[in-house]
C-alpha cells in the first residue's frame, strides 16, 4: 500500500457500518420489551403472573455481563490475532443469537440467544473495533472514534424505527427474524476489511508519517501491569461504571417507561431513535473536542450534561417531553463512547490499548449489568420508576465527582512493544 492509499479511512469506514448494525440490534431490544411481556406474562401452570420487567431485563442484564467480562479478553485477542478474525467470529455469535430470537418459546432462550450469544458478540464491538482506529490514527484520533460511533448512532435511529413498521405490518418474530438475518450477513462480510496495524503493510499512523526511509516505529505505550499501578486507570474504571450504569438502564427501559407515561408504541419506540439520532451529534462534537481539550474535559462535560439530563427526567410530567430529555440525554450518551478508546491511548499509549480498554469495559460492566436488572426489579417492587430515576441522578454525579480528580500521567513508557 502506498501512503496515497491510506487504509485507516477504510478502517474507519468498516468499523462505522459495524457499529451501526450491532448497535441497531441492540436498541430494538427495548423496542422488543413490550412484545416480550406480552409473551412471558404467564407460564403453564403457573397461576400467578411473573415479574417479566425483571426477567426480560435480566436478560439484557446478561448480555451486558458477557459483553463486559470478555471484552478484556478480545482486546487481548485483537491486540495478538488481529481484528478480523476476532471481530468475524463475534459478530456471527450477535447475528445468529439475534436471529434466534424469534423462534422463543422460553425464558431460558431469551437467556440464551441474547444474553449469552448476543452478549459474546458484543464483547468485541468497542474495544476492538475503536483500538483499530486509534492504532491506525494519530493526529484525528478524536474525530475519527467519534465517526465510527457516528455508525453506532445512526444504528439506534434506522433500525428501532424500521423494527417498529416491521412490527406493525407483520408480527414481531418475522421482524426480529428479518433484521437478524440481514445483520449477521451485513457484519461478518464487513468485518473482512479489518487490519490491526498500519505498520504491518508499511504504512504508519496518520500524524506520523515522514520521508524517512528507515523502518516504521514500533508501538510504544504501557503494559497492562503498568496501567494497573496508575490511579488514573481505576478512575478511568469506576467513571466507566456510572455512566455504563446510566446508559445501558435507559437504552433498555426508555421505550417501556414512554409507553407507561401515556405514549402509544409505535411513538414511544422514536424515543429511542431521538436518542440514537441526538448521540450522533455527540459523537462528532466530541471527538472534535476530545482532540483539542483531552480526556478530563470532555468527560466532566459529559457527565455535566448526563447529570441536568436525568434531573429534567425526574421533573418531566407530561410525556411528550420525554423528547426534550432525549435530546439532553443523547449527546452525553454518545460522547460516553467516543472518549472511551482515545482517552486510553492518551493516557496509557497504544501497546497494549486493546487489553488496558477492554479491562475499563470489564469494570464498566458491573453497572451495565446492575442497571437494566435493578430497575426492573424496582419497578417491580414499587410499580414506579421514581426510585431508579433518582439512583440515576446520583450515580451521574458520583461519575462527574471521579472525573475532577483526572491527572496527566507524566510517563515515557520506557518499556516499547515489538514491531
Amino acid at each position: 500500500m502506498s501512503h496515497k492509499q491510506f487504509y485507516g479511512y477504510h478502517i474507519v469506514t468498516a468499523s462505522s457500518v459495524i457499529q451501526l448494525m450491532y448497535l441497531g440490534g441492540v436498541f430494538t431490544y427495548g423496542v422488543l420489551f413490550r412484545h416480550l411481556e406480552a409473551e412471558f406474562a404467564w407460564l403453564p401452570g403457573n397461576p400467578h403472573p411473573l415479574p417479566v420487567a425483571a426477567l426480560i431485563s435480566g436478560a439484557g442484564s446478561m448480555m451486558f455481563f458477557f459483553m463486559g467480562t470478555l471484552s478484556a479478553v478480545m482486546g487481548f485477542l485483537s491486540d495478538r490475532l488481529g481484528p478480523r478474525i476476532v471481530m468475524t467470529a463475534t459478530t456471527a455469535s450477535f447475528g445468529i443469537g439475534f436471529l434466534l430470537l424469534s423462534t422463543i418459546s422460553a425464558p431460558w432462550q431469551l437467556y440464551l440467544y441474547y444474553g449469552l450469544l448476543c452478549g459474546i458478540g458484543m464483547g468485541a464491538h468497542d474495544v476492538v473495533l475503536l483500538s483499530t482506529v486509534a492504532r491506525w490514527f494519530t493526529k484525528y484520533r478524536g474525530i475519527m472514534a467519534g465517526i465510527v460511533k457516528a455508525g453506532a448512532g445512526v444504528g439506534q435511529v434506522l433500525v428501532p424505527v424500521g423494527a417498529a413498521y416491521l412490527i406493525t405490518r407483520y408480527d414481531w418474530r418475522d421482524t426480529v427474524l428479518i433484521i437478524g438475518i440481514t445483520i449477521l450477513i451485513g457484519m461478518v462480510l464487513t468485518a473482512q476489511f479489518l487490519r490491526r496495524d498500519p505498520r504491518m503493510y508499511s504504512q504508519l499512523p496518520l500524524g506520523e508519517e515522514n520521508d524517512s526511509d528507515t523502518a516504521p516505529p514500533s508501538e510504544t505505550g504501557a503494559t497492562v501491569r503498568q496501567a494497573l499501578g496508575h490511579y488514573q486507570f481505576w478512575l478511568l474504571c469506576l467513571a466507566k461504571l456510572t455512566d455504563f450504569y446510566c446508559v445501558t438502564t435507559i437504552m433498555v427501559h426508555i421505550v417501556r417507561y414512554g409507553q407507561l407515561e401515556g405514549l402509544s408504541p409505535g411513538i414511544a419506540a422514536i424515543l429511542i431513535a431521538c436518542v440514537g439520532g441526538f448521540s450522533i451529534i455527540g459523537r462528532l462534537a466530541f471527538g472534535v473536542l476530545f482532540d483539542r481539550i483531552g480526556t478530563r474535559l470532555s468527560l466532566n462535560i459529559c457527565f455535566s450534561l448526563l447529570l441536568f439530563s436525568v434531573i429534567l427526567l425526574h421533573q418531566i410530567e407530561r410525556p411528550e417531553f420525554l423528547f426534550v430529555f432525549t435530546f439532553f440525554y443523547g449527546i452525553p450518551h454518545g460522547g460516553f463512547f467516543v472518549i472511551a478508546s482515545p482517552s486510553i491511548a492518551e493516557y496509557f499509549g497504544t501497546r497494549s490499548h486493546g487489553s488496558i480498554l477492554g479491562l475499563v469495559f470489564f469494570v464498566g460492566t458491573v453497572g451495565a449489568v446492575g442497571g437494566p436488572i435493578i430497575t426492573g426489579w424496582t419497578y417491580d417492587v414499587t410499580q414506579s420508576y421514581n426510585v431508579s430515576i433518582l439512583l440515576l441522578i446520583g450515580l451521574a454525579f458520583v461519575g462527574l465527582l471521579l472525573t475532577l480528580f483526572l491527572r496527566p500521567i507524566k510517563s515515557d513508557w520506557s518499556t516499547t512493544a515489538s514491531p
